[in-house]
């Protein structure tokens, strides 16, 4: 948010965007504002009243701030084969890679590639995982994620949303929430995630031999 008065917000798009791009946001546009921290949010609706300058639109709320839960996915700690790309371009090329690479990966006889596995905290609504080179705040990036080995992997775009010293000297644990994924790629990451805490608990009640 870049500007702020009694009945309308301007707001700054962390992403950059080319001329044109703004297309969807035309004034008379409703929206819904979310903000949301550590399990709780508040929310708003308005309609856009107009773009201020490149990359900054002005909407007018008249309804008051609603307190609101966020729905907590299930998320464990885990390592998954991970491959990523730091986004570099405009949002509108960002989303053309993430399509061309679901293309790809499903094409017939494609060659799947081979996967690195790391530690990473993992749910269907994001991941962290630790970096050499802390992104930037609202940084966009491509994964590709295994979550078993020799299995298809998932293919989503992810938004950096906090960054803090990771617990080895040098790294940055950087949490991303995923912005762009196919139901079926987010639907196989929960299923995989109470699988694995089901696993988890039944490990941690059976009694170990002396």
């Amino acid at each position: 948010m870049s500007n702020s008065g009694a009945e309308y917000l301007d707001l700054t798009l962390p992403y950059r965007v080319r001329e044109g791009e703004l297309f969807p946001l035309l004034p008379g546009t409703e929206l819904e504002l979310l903000s949301q921290a550590l399990g709780l949010g508040v929310r708003t609706r308005g309609k856009v009243a107009g773009h201020q300058e490149e990359g900054v639109v002005r909407v007018e709320c008249r309804d008051p701030l609603e307190a609101f839960q966020r729905r907590v996915m299930p998320r464990i700690d885990i390592p998954v084969g991970l491959r990523y790309a730091r986004g570099q371009g405009h949002l509108r090329s960002l989303r053309a890679k993430w399509e061309k690479q679901l293309e790809l990966l499903q094409a017939p006889q494609a060659e799947q590639p081979s996967f690195p596995y790391c530690p990473v905290n993992l749910s269907g609504g994001g991941i962290r995982f630790n970096f050499r080179e802390a992104p930037r705040i609202a940084e966009v990036c491509l994964l590709l994620l295994e979550l078993s080995p020799q299995t298809p992997p998932v293919c989503a775009l992810a938004e950096v949303v906090w960054l803090r010293p990771a617990e080895k000297p040098g790294l940055q644990a950087v949490g991303m929430q995923f912005t762009h994924i196919r139901k079926a790629d987010q639907d196989r990451i929960c299923r995989f995630v109470t699988e694995v805490q089901k696993q988890q608990a039944q490990a941690a009640q059976t009694p170990t031999e002396s």
